[in-house]
């Protein structure tokens, strides 16, 4: 009987530790606002169904003051085009560097694109010592701000 009542209380002991991990885990779940799971689910659905999807830029002139890339790709969902593009680069050394980009083959319309297959135009990009230049543009999906890649190229 004795014995018994050793098994049973590791059991019970067992059974006391499973519960309160579970209820540690209910408790942590619970307790993430609901803002920040739908941010993961819809930051995920992003990363997913992208609204847009690109083609290698290509750079057609390249000095050292400047780099022009010809974009272009496809758009996958409807979503409202927001802000012209904005470019970025990165030094050697990884420091981000802010840059400036203007389309050259014709005036920015702002136009939201409709879906399918794209160009994107010609853009110059300030160098300014970067070793990289990215640009991104701005859609707006059902409320949400989302920033999309639209080109990232390591210059030689």
């Amino acid at each position: 009987m004795i014995a018994s009542l050793a098994d049973l209380t590791r059991r019970a002991w067992g059974t006391i530790l499973l519960s309160a991990f579970v209820g540690l885990f209910v408790g942590a779940v619970i307790g993430l606002s609901n803002d920040s799971i739908e941010a993961a689910v819809l930051d995920l659905y992003d990363r997913l169904f992208p609204v847009v999807t690109l083609e290698p830029p290509i750079i057609t002139s390249l000095t050292d003051d400047e780099v022009v890339l010809l974009i272009g790709g496809e758009k996958h969902r409807y979503c409202e085009y927001r802000k012209p593009m904005q470019a970025a680069g990165k030094s050697i050394a990884g420091t981000p560097i802010e840059l400036s980009a203007d389309r050259i083959d014709k005036e920015e319309s702002g136009v939201t694109r409709p879906l399918g297959r794209f160009p994107a135009g010609l853009w110059r990009v300030t160098r300014k010592g970067a070793a990289s230049v990215q640009l991104y543009s701005t859609h707006v999906c059902n409320g949400r701000v989302i920033s999309t890649l639209y080109a990232d190229v390591r210059l030689p």
